[in-house]
């Protein structure tokens, strides 16, 4: 389905699942009769753009559409967002920041990025591609992929998208109160998925 709506749109990979979780946040606020802002900053690890042939990652802050006329059009300004952020001169240094902060005892850098995060953002997302094809280890096949995170900052939510053999899997790590005790933010993902998917220019 994200493919099909990644052609339909003209849109990248990440633009889809930021836009959809994003869509998803705003239905469960308004329905829980919560005021939704017309932004939302967000900090999502994104796939390198010059990445070598193996994982590497980037993390990036910004400002996304969370309240919208409609959900194209949070999709097309979501695409815009990401697509100005990687073309960046910036994203690079950014890059050689989140490392060298890397390299310093886990002691300190978690007192950095806990100080960090009290400013924001309002949650994390990991968006990556799922694989293409059936994978195997020690003879058994992969047949589902997930994670699991815990939240140990001041972040209101944690999503995570990973999958194998063209199965994508969102996971939503989240505490009760962010969005009210009776919001579904997996149903509401998934609604807002199957209307982009139907959704035509």
């Amino acid at each position: 389905m994200i493919k099909m709506i990644k052609a339909t749109h003209g849109v990248d990979f990440a633009a889809v699942g930021t836009s959809v979780i994003n869509a998803s946040i705003c239905r469960c606020l308004k329905l829980g009769g919560k005021n939704v802002p017309a932004f939302i900053d967000v900090m999502s690890a994104l796939p390198h753009p010059d990445h070598t042939g193996v994982m590497c990652n980037y993390g990036v802050t910004g400002d996304f559409p969370l309240d919208s006329n409609s959900s194209v059009e949070r999709l097309h300004q979501t695409d815009a967002i990401l697509k100005h952020i990687s073309a960046d001169v910036g994203m690079q240094v950014n890059s050689n920041v989140v490392v060298s902060l890397g390299l310093l005892p886990t002691a300190v850098a978690y007192k950095l990025f806990s100080s960090i995060y009290k400013l924001g953002p309002s949650y994390l997302v990991s968006v990556l591609p799922t694989t293409s094809t059936a994978e195997y280890i020690d003879d058994g096949e992969i047949v589902d992929v997930f994670l699991i995170t815990v939240l140990r900052s001041d972040l209101g939510m944690n999503v995570h998208a990973w999958g194998g053999n063209n199965q994508q899997r969102y996971n939503f790590v989240m505490d009760k109160n962010v969005l009210g005790c009776s919001a579904n933010i997996g149903h509401a993902f998934t609604e807002e998925m199957k209307k982009l998917a139907i959704t035509k220019l």
